[in-house]
């Protein structure tokens, strides 16, 4: 009966362990959730003073970095100068508060512009004065307030390679009145390239004469590094990186046509691997993908000559070479 009786007490024990230990758990993952949230968490005591709050609640206190633990939430409510302050409480167990700041349609606007990674800009032509709204200083590696904006500074972040371009896409709105749409890449200060796609139009005077630019600009470089991503994988071989059957039959009618227009020839070359089969049954498929990979990429002959290297079966590749 005493044995019975101490193992029944045990198990509850053990119960009861592995229940304080799930709630704990779960608060710990709740807490880490509501510490990504762009608003601020907090939980009080019936008292009501803060028993537990997320960095950005302090921060919207305006008591950033600082621990609130103990004190009275109103009092620091009533002495918060940041924003005007809306506190919400979630449904279920415990005092739990969100804490958000009631935004004017002005900084909404901002911040959908900041999240969007999307700005609006205005260039005054005669005098070259330049507003970016907030979200553009990021996109040219700035902090806002950092910089004054002018278009000298515009012009200086775009990349040297584009910005030919960009000058005479804005001299053809200028002077056509067609929409400015450029895609063109931006040098960081730290030296980051980024992607942008900027799309606007002019402003005219009474007299039809241009006087300003307006437009929006929107960071497009993940857009470009998948499009990137995507071309690889449609036009090389995933395990050489050589060039597949498919871009290889495209550089074959490039080369042809190019001896058909200069009076050359077209060398094409098949290089198929004899006794393949056995090194895969012998040392397994990653040593074959090993040798693979090897031949592909053996040194050619050094030759000024345009050529082209692809994949084009399991063991086979091909070489055009002009002359």
């Amino acid at each position: 009966m005493i044995p019975l009786l101490a193992f029944s007490t045990f198990s509850a024990l053990l119960l009861l362990t592995f229940v304080l230990w799930r709630q704990r758990l779960l608060l710990a993952q709740r807490n880490a959730l509501l510490v990504q949230l762009e608003v601020g968490a907090l939980q009080t005591t019936p008292a009501g003073r803060i028993r537990w709050h997320t960095p950005r609640a302090a921060e919207l206190l305006g008591r950033s970095g600082q621990s609130l633990q103990g004190q009275e939430l109103h009092e620091l409510l009533d002495a918060s100068q940041t924003y005007p302050l809306q506190l919400d409480s979630l449904p279920g167990p415990g005092s739990l508060l969100l804490l958000r700041p009631i935004l004017d349609e002005a900084e909404r606007f901002q911040r959908s512009q900041y999240f969007a990674r999307i700005g609006t800009w205005d260039w005054d032509i005669d005098t070259n004065q330049l507003y970016w709204s907030e979200a553009i200083y990021a996109m040219f590696g700035y902090s806002v307030g950092a910089v004054t904006p002018s278009y000298e500074l515009f012009y200086a972040s775009v990349h040297p390679d584009d910005r030919a371009q960009v000058r005479a896409g804005e001299l053809r709105c200028i002077g056509t009145g067609e929409n400015h749409d450029e895609e063109y890449r931006v040098l960081w200060p730290n030296g980051t390239v980024r992607w942008l796609r900027e799309t606007g139009n002019v402003v005219k005077n009474g007299q039809g004469v241009a006087i300003k630019m307006m437009g929006v600009v929107r960071d497009i470089t993940e857009e470009k590094n998948w499009a990137r991503q995507m071309h690889q994988l449609a036009h090389h071989d995933p395990l050489t990186g050589l060039p597949n059957r498919l871009l290889f039959e495209d550089h074959l009618r490039t080369a042809l046509e190019r001896a058909r227009r200069n009076s050359t020839r077209v060398v094409l070359v098949f290089i198929d691997l004899n006794g393949f089969k056995a090194i895969n049954d012998t040392h397994g498929h990653i040593a074959g993908d090993h040798v693979l990979v090897a031949t592909c990429w053996w040194p050619l002959p050094s030759d000024s000559r345009p050529h082209s290297e692809s994949r084009t079966a399991w063991r086979e590749s091909a070489v055009t070479n002009s002359w």
